[in-house]
């Protein structure tokens, strides 16, 4: 079997800060993110189908030159296909010659499946936000999308709460996979002491670009709306 591949995956629920940590850890010189790597087959579906989504690159998925090379055929990809990820994490090491790579998914099935199939050097990153605030972004979304509805806070609570509780359950201590959980509140007030930490999880120096993620080039896919800003 071929050595393992590097890969940071970014835990837990929506609205908890993965797409700016997902923009940090990507800004580094050796580490290379795909974005939402869950959705890549929707994506290739919604360009087929005449919607151009876009990379954070700035350029439409189907002409962009990152996924270009890491989707040549036209073949859908399999996300639930442990070897087509690997495949996929490969080439998008080598396009830029990087060591890690980071999946922003999220989800805690493809977290685990990733993890059984032996092809990762897996890392969790468990981000967790304030409830209050994660409930507080939640109706917000749900609000403008249908002003005439009462937003229930109930049943979003205590889906943070499951999700949260079964990730730590899940990776806090299961052999041969790192986890470490980081604090939303601390990643935005002190954003080099945490993200030097996760670097020294994966054996990867400091590098000051981190902190100008803005100014670099990235490639992942989907996530909050600041990916394109």
């Amino acid at each position: 079997m071929s050595e393992r591949i590097p890969l940071i995956y970014i835990a837990g629920s929506s609205y908890s800060g993965s797409t700016l940590m997902d923009l940090l850890l990507g800004a580094h010189p050796e580490i290379e993110s795909l974005g939402e790597a869950k959705k890549i087959g929707l994506v290739q579906s919604a360009a087929d189908g005449g919607t151009p989504p876009t990379c954070n690159c700035g350029d439409p998925v189907a002409s962009c030159d990152f996924w270009r090379t890491l989707l040549p055929g036209p073949e859908p990809f399999r996300a639930d296909d442990p070897p087509a990820n690997a495949d996929l994490c490969r080439r998008a090491l080598s396009f830029r010659g990087r060591q890690v790579v980071v999946d922003n998914s999220k989800n805690l099935g493809r977290a685990l499946m990733l993890c059984r199939s032996g092809l990762f050097d897996l890392h969790v990153l468990h981000v967790v936000r304030d409830s209050r605030a994660v409930v507080y972004s939640h109706r917000r979304k749900a609000e403008r999308r249908a002003r005439d509805q009462v937003y229930r806070l109930g049943p979003t609570a205590r889906h943070w709460e499951r999700l949260n509780r079964r990730f730590a359950r899940a990776f806090r201590s299961r052999a041969g996979t790192g986890y470490r959980r980081v604090r939303y509140e601390d990643l935005v007030t002190r954003t080099e002491e945490e993200i030097r930490r996760i670097l020294r999880d994966v054996s990867l120096p400091w590098d000051p670009r981190v902190l100008d993620f803005r100014d670099g080039r990235h490639h992942g896919i989907e996530g909050n709306r600041m990916r394109l800003g």
